[in-house]
């Protein structure tokens, strides 16, 4: 899967003593007492650049990237705050949150997120820690993130239907309903819900429908 990103950087000052609030910010205080720049750029020092979308549905998927830009080691404790009800679990670096992490200059770990609900998920990340005396104190919230384990569905001439991305245990509501089908994909990415004795002409899955004579819309 090719990544997207957005990138959202946290600043950084080269020395001395900085603590980060959780507002903007445009300038911190060094320990000596002279005022430095704290900017949000490529040259930030904390680095984040996360997904713009999440395509796993029911299991783990890598949405947000940490990065270490200090040139010292980076020790850092990362905590997950009021996520969403479209998130059933985060993980940092494969731990479960509070996560202690040690990145070295130019090193990186991924916040993993896994999702049971399509919808948009939302969830914030406190950091807290120190590279070679300088402190790091920031909360970033993530939101509007949508959930979309969907790339494709495709109607069959035999009536059934094929629904292509990556995701385990979807619900599909097909031709209406009362009938649905809960279906995995395959290694291939590709999950197939069989016609059982009447043509498919009609799925609906979260709150997109998909018509065999068009394209994907919302019910």
């Amino acid at each position: 899967m090719k990544r997207r990103h957005v990138i959202l950087l946290l600043g950084g000052a080269s020395s001395g003593t900085m603590s980060i609030g959780t507002g903007a910010f445009s300038s911190a205080e060094a320990e000596r007492g002279v005022e430095v720049n704290v900017v949000e750029d490529d040259e930030a020092y904390l680095g984040l650049e996360a997904e713009r979308e999440i395509t796993a549905f029911g299991r783990s998927a890598d949405v947000v990237e940490i990065r270490n830009s200090f040139a010292a080691d980076l020790t850092l404790t990362v905590s997950v705050a009021e996520p969403n009800e479209v998130v059933e679990d985060i993980t940092v670096a494969g731990e479960e949150p509070p996560a202690e992490l040690t990145l070295a200059p130019g090193g990186d770990e991924w916040v993993a997120v896994t999702c049971e609900q399509i919808g948009e998920a939302a969830f914030s990340l406190q950091f807290s820690g120190d590279a070679g005396g300088t402190s790091v104190e920031k909360t970033r919230t993530f939101d509007g993130i949508p959930v979309a384990p969907v790339s494709q569905v495709e109607f069959n001439g035999n009536g059934s239907v094929h629904v292509h991305g990556e995701f385990t245990e979807l619900v599909v509501t097909v031709n209406g309903g009362p009938r649905t089908e809960t279906i995995t994909a395959n290694k291939s990415g590709k999950g197939v819900i069989p016609p059982k004795g009447e043509q498919i002409n009609r799925v609906k899955i979260g709150e997109t429908v998909y018509k065999r004579d068009g394209n994907g819309q919302n019910d």
